[in-house]
């Protein structure tokens, strides 16, 4: 809601899904969503014109949100370029707790140069001296990759065929480095948050004091734990299941919280037990 209010420049209330007074507020809702929308997109590499797609709004409108959300939040600019940083120096990202993601793509050339023959295009068969070597010089793969640099698809699969008549084999690498790029980040969150749920089962699963009360771990739902036990223990059980999966976000750098839901059935409606 935050983020949407500073993007649209609105109030934080107009902003909500729903009014003080408990009526739905339509537009606010949406303002959320499309925040929402472009943060989540962001971090899991989508562009602006697939946000705005997604999100059913023109590219300028897209781009608009985007651009007050990053200067609002000008550290999530810095966790991009960090971790994309990190992926081409190690190879790989990691998450919180030290999990690797590899992502070798990332230490790609953009293009990679050979000679289609066995020798090099200046090889003399009449200088016995020479070294033969089978390396593009550097000249000619500046050269080629500045057109390739400026080209369209189209273009760059006209200049490639036509490098490969002068006996260069041209690999472009620019779509597998772009892939790799938009895993950078989600692989930081989305891993962090995997390491996290697996953290706080292990703690809520060997916690002496909840399998006292008769609780039990049923399953995970993405970020969720689901969990079952006597309803006259639900109370003291949904407080120290709250202060288990609490303490497994310990090591994050930002305070963390945990909602807890006690209903007699999944997607039932909640219980008020005092």
């Amino acid at each position: 809601v935050e983020i949407a209010s500073i993007a649209f420049h609105l109030p934080y209330e107009d902003c909500m899904e729903f009014r003080p007074d408990g009526t739905i507020n339509p537009e606010g809702a949406a303002r959320r969503q499309k925040s929402k929308a472009i943060v989540l997109g962001v971090c899991y590499g989508k562009g602006v014109p697939a946000i705005a797609e997604d999100l059913g709004i023109s590219r300028e409108e897209a781009q608009q949100i985007y651009d007050q959300i990053m200067r609002a939040f000008p550290g999530l600019e810095r966790f991009m370029i960090e971790s994309q940083n990190m992926a081409r120096e190690l190879g790989y990202v990691d998450t919180v707790w030290g999990r690797k993601r590899r992502l070798p793509n990332m230490q790609l050339d953009r293009y990679e140069f050979t000679y289609s023959g066995k020798t090099s295009a200046n090889f003399d068969p009449l200088d016995f001296d020479q070294e033969v070597s089978n390396e593009v010089p550097e000249g000619i793969k500046r050269k080629y990759s500045a057109m390739l640099d400026r080209a369209s698809w189209s273009e760059k699969q006209r200049i490639i065929a036509q490098a490969r008549t002068e006996g260069i084999i041209i690999k472009d690498n620019s779509g597998l480095i772009a892939e790799a790029t938009r895993q950078c980040v989600n692989s930081r969150i989305q891993g962090s948050a995997a390491d996290m749920t697996k953290k706080a089962m292990l703690l809520v699963g060997k916690d002496s004091q909840l399998r006292e009360w008769g609780f039990r771990l049923l399953l995970t739902v993405h970020d969720e734990l689901i969990g079952e036990c006597p309803k006259e223990n639900a109370k003291q059980v949904a407080e120290r299941f709250s202060a288990l999966m609490i303490e497994a976000a310990k090591d994050l750098d930002v305070p963390s919280k945990c909602d807890v839901v006690i209903t007699e059935r999944w997607y039932g409606d909640p219980l008020d037990i005092a």
